[in-house]
């Protein structure tokens, strides 16, 4: 087991694998055309190309894979950190600019997406003839607030990656440089994206070792780490609670570290709900998420509909907007993740119980999946009688 992970990859040499900084620099460096790696603007046109592709969907959108191909991108200037901004692109020739927030295990923060958009919006605005658009890059294609981030698309990282991952294999590129690319396609994967055999790897060394790690976790002073435990050991008795509530049957599913799922059982028999890839075990298509923020200690809750088959995935979508379902967001469903309904809870303060806070939360849970649950069943229901 050991060798398994004994893997070098220089990114987590440099600590690189948490750090958005550090991917901003990377990012800027493989995008920017004028830098001595041998792609040109192939990573930059690989990137656009997986907006486009993320985005199709989107009826406001203003990127297509057509003008990604047909663009002159040898001019293309990318900066970092641009009055705050983490990668902007600015194609000259072609009018377009390219905001691009970048969120790994980080959310945004209040007002930050609102103040970029004016910024560019200001200093690179359509009348002048530019075309602008702005890019929240994360892990799943999380939304940005709605209050916030008006204009924002949603970009999954594994859109990302995998354009990245079609440039190093090509062959193209300076040797060291296609080898630093494959290597950093290698860690987003392994450490941010679905990476089945390292979840093995995992739930292998807790049955060997879960002594000694829980003695190291609980070393480890952190109010909402805790919350997240306590959540965590109490898994199906939240699921219990939720399904009386709701009135309908809610299971426990495989969670992350600092993700808690729970699959909505009595949607099973839906044609297709069972299709899902790469996600869960129970292969469901949509899933109720709690996720823990690490870095600020604060909590999302989340509806997704995760990846799988399109036309069933589009099926789905479609019944959910057609019964006036809350779907936040313009845009379709994507190519792989669409987050369909999302509420921010703040951090827990210092003074706070773990249990006081942790019955805060799941009262939130409750409140929040009372809010748009009659519409979904009914959407849900409705998808069973047309098959019937």
């Amino acid at each position: 087991m050991s060798a398994a992970l004994d893997i070098f990859c220089p990114f987590d040499a440099v600590g690189m694998n948490n750090q958005e900084i550090r991917h901003g620099f990377f990012l800027r460096y493989v995008l920017d055309p004028a830098r001595p790696h041998g792609f040109g603007a192939e990573c930059l046109r690989a990137f656009m190309w997986s907006a486009a592709e993320a985005t199709q969907d989107d009826p406001d959108g203003s990127l297509k894979a057509l003008d990604v191909h047909l663009m002159n991108l040898d001019d293309a200037i990318v900066d970092r950190e641009y009055k705050s901004i983490d990668l902007l692109v600015q194609i000259p020739s072609e009018k377009v600019i390219i905001a691009i927030e970048l969120k790994i295990d980080a959310m945004e923060h209040s007002g930050q997406l609102r103040r970029y958009r004016r910024i560019i919006r200001d200093e690179y605005s359509v009348s002048k003839g530019w075309r602008q658009l702005f890019l929240f890059l994360t892990k799943r294609g999380d939304l940005p607030s709605e209050e916030d981030g008006k204009g924002w698309r949603s970009l999954p990282l594994d859109n990302v990656v995998d354009a990245l991952d079609r440039v190093a294999t090509k062959g193209s590129g300076q040797p060291e440089a296609r080898m630093m690319l494959h290597a950093y396609v290698a860690m987003l994967r392994r450490r941010h994206l679905n990476d089945q055999r390292m979840e093995d790897l995992a739930r292998k060394l807790w049955r060997e070792h879960g002594e000694a790690l829980d003695y190291l976790i609980s070393r480890k002073p952190d109010l909402s780490s805790d919350v997240m435990q306590f959540l965590a050991d109490r898994h199906k008795d939240i699921a219990d609670r939720l399904s009386g509530s709701l009135k309908t049957m809610i299971e426990p599913e495989h969670s992350a570290k600092n993700e808690l799922r729970f699959g909505f059982a009595d949607w099973d028999s839906i044609p297709g709900m069972l299709e899902g890839t790469g996600w869960n075990p129970s292969k469901r298509l949509i899933l109720f998420m709690v996720k823990r923020e690490p870095k600020s200690g604060s909590f999302r809750l989340q509806v997704y509909l995760g990846p799988g088959p399109r036309e069933r995935r589009q099926a789905l979508f479609d019944s959910l907007k057609a019964v006036g379902a809350r779907v936040d967001g313009k845009w379709g469903i994507q190519e792989s993740w669409r987050q369909l309904v999302v509420k921010d809870i703040p951090a827990p303060v210092d003074d706070e119980f773990v249990e006081g806070f942790a019955e805060k939360l799941q009262a939130e849970m409750q409140n929040f999946l009372h809010s748009f649950f009659a519409l979904y069943d009914t959407a849900m229901k409705r998808l069973v009688e047309v098959v019937t």
